[in-house]
This record gives C-alpha cells, sequence and structure tokens, in this order.
C-alpha cells in the first residue's frame, strides 16, 4: 500500500536577496516507500534549493534514506527529475532547481528507507527554501 504523506503548503512571499523558507515534506518513516509533494501557489520564482536531512541531531546513527525520485514541476510544466541511483544512499543531499525565468509550481518526493539505524527514526526531512 502506497503511503501518501501530508506536504505543508507554502505561499510566495514578495522577492527578497535573501533565503526564505518555503516549506517542508516529512517526516519519512521507515517501511513502504512514501510520496509527498510540496505545491506553490502562485509558483515560487526559481532558483530553489532543495535539502533532504535528518533533523535528529543528538542521534548516534542518522537515518540513511534512499532517495527514489525527486521532480520539480515548472510553472510552464517542465519537469526536473532527480533518479535515487544517481544519489545513492546519503546521509543528506541538496539540490538546485533553476530554470532561468521560470518559477517552480510543485516538488515532489519520493523516498524509501535503506537502513535505519536505529530502527523506527522517522525525523528525515525535504526542506525547500527560495534563494
Amino acid at each position: 500500500m502506497k503511503n501518501v504523506l501530508i506536504a505543508l503548503v507554502a505561499f510566495a512571499s514578495s522577492a527578497s536577496a535573501q533565503a526564505s523558507f518555503l516549506g517542508k515534506i516529512g517526516p519519512y518513516l521507515e517501511g513502504a516507500p512514501q510520496e509527498a509533494r510540496l505545491s506553490f501557489e502562485p509558483c515560487v520564482q526559481a532558483p530553489v534549493t532543495m535539502k533532504f536531512h535528518s533533523e535528529q541531531s543528538r542521534a548516534h546513527h542518522v537515518p540513511r534514506i534512499r532517495p527514489d525520485r525527486l521532480t520539480v514541476v515548472y510553472g510552464s510544466g517542465a519537469e526536473e527529475s532527480w533518479d535515487g541511483t544517481s544519489l545513492g544512499t546519503v546521509k543528506a543531499f541538496t539540490l538546485r532547481a533553476d530554470r532561468g525565468d521560470d518559477c517552480v509550481k510543485e516538488v515532489v518526493m519520493r523516498a524509501s528507507a535503506a537502513g535505519f539505524e536505529p530502527s523506527g527514526v522517522n525525523t528525515v526531512y525535504l526542506t525547500v527554501w527560495r534563494q
């Protein structure tokens, strides 16, 4: 059975030279692959930075996640995807979405557990920022 996580819905704010928090997807839980979406209305001007990470700073063993696919949907309808095989099993990664004048409409993350230590850790997120 596919688990669908609820994502925060973020609204674009006025343009700023500083990075601004747009939203967070997660937590990802141990078990079956999970998919979550973060949608923006109106769409957010690129570039957008996505950081997949654990927020459990005191853990001796950081959860390891296999990101199956990360997809960015732009306002024009174009999509940009990263396959999990190119990212490998990671503790954290940061990606940047930028298609010139196009804006980001949605970020979709599909991930599955790949060696959580200790079992049951569920504090792994995808955080999205606009620069």
